[in-house]
């Protein structure tokens, strides 16, 4: 396994060919809005397996005000393989909180866009607090920081929690497993982003603070993978 942290600057017209060509096997996907949501992040970090891709996430750091950064992701693609192991959370948690620690402002923040159940499910299996979630019936500081600064990002577009991407890019299969079909998680993402099937993301704030993870988040930090 090779994994890579690139400016997407660097990325030659065949391997944005490659990229696009596998983010399309999962979604639905225009090539210009494709290109442009890399060309608006300032790393992209990739997994592959005997000379082939199978993983790939862009990165964005927002600064809001001085002292805090909040990281945001853009397009995403984790081929079945690559989900064993938890190999893009782990290159993408040990960079991020490689880049925590070299700053140490104590107020950092993972922005993260989910379209799909799959990518909500990461938040309960790796971190203790974040939010939307079913336990916080309440609007809490999280809360309002996340309706803050997707309002700053994304105006109009964001509303009720959700966002309408300007180049939505929906799942080719977005409906869970018969054995997910009744997992609460699964359930409250569905509830929380009704216009999933078009595209449509939750968006969900965590806290990025080595005490915000739970032990298999702590696990995946302290995994050793080799960056090159």
């Amino acid at each position: 396994m090779r994994v890579e942290v690139r400016d997407p600057r660097s990325l030659s017209r065949g391997e944005l060919g490659d990229l696009y060509e596998l983010f399309q096997t999962a979604f639905e996907a225009e090539r210009e809005g494709f290109e442009q949501d890399l060309r608006e992040k300032h790393k992209i970090l990739t997994v592959k397996s005997e000379g082939s891709l199978d993983a790939f996430t862009s990165l964005r750091l927002y600064r809001p005000e001085p002292g805090v950064r909040v990281f945001f992701s853009g397009d995403t693609f984790v081929s079945p393989q690559a989900r064993i192991g938890h190999r893009l959370p782990s290159l993408w948690a040990q960079y991020v909180f490689a880049e925590v620690a070299s700053e140490g402002t104590g107020r950092d923040y993972w922005l993260l866009f989910c379209s799909g159940y799959r990518t909500y499910r990461i938040l309960p299996t790796f971190f203790l607090s974040y939010v939307p979630t079913r336990d916080s019936d309440q609007p809490t500081e999280l809360q309002r920081l996340r309706d803050l600064w997707a309002s700053e990002l994304f105006g109009g577009r964001f509303s009720n929690g959700v966002v309408k991407p300007r180049w939505a890019t929906p799942l080719h299969c977005p409906e869970p497993p018969k054995r997910l079909q009744n997992d609460s998680t699964v359930r409250f993402f569905f509830e929380s982003n009704p216009g999933y099937r078009d595209g449509d993301e939750l968006v969900c704030l965590v806290p990025l603070e080595e005490g915000n993870l739970t032990p298999a988040g702590r696990r995946l930090v302290s995994r050793g993978v080799a960056i090159s």
